[in-house]
């Protein structure tokens, strides 16, 4: 079975309404394994 672990951090947080939190993240892939 494949598994996925994500590790970041956060880089910015404001203009939040309500004490609400959302997250945006992105997954960048390049010519990084050989």
């Amino acid at each position: 079975m494949a598994e996925v672990y994500v590790s970041g951090q956060i880089v910015s947080a404001d203009l939040f309404e309500d004490n609400r939190l959302a997250c945006m993240w992105s997954l960048q892939i390049g010519n990084i394994f050989t």
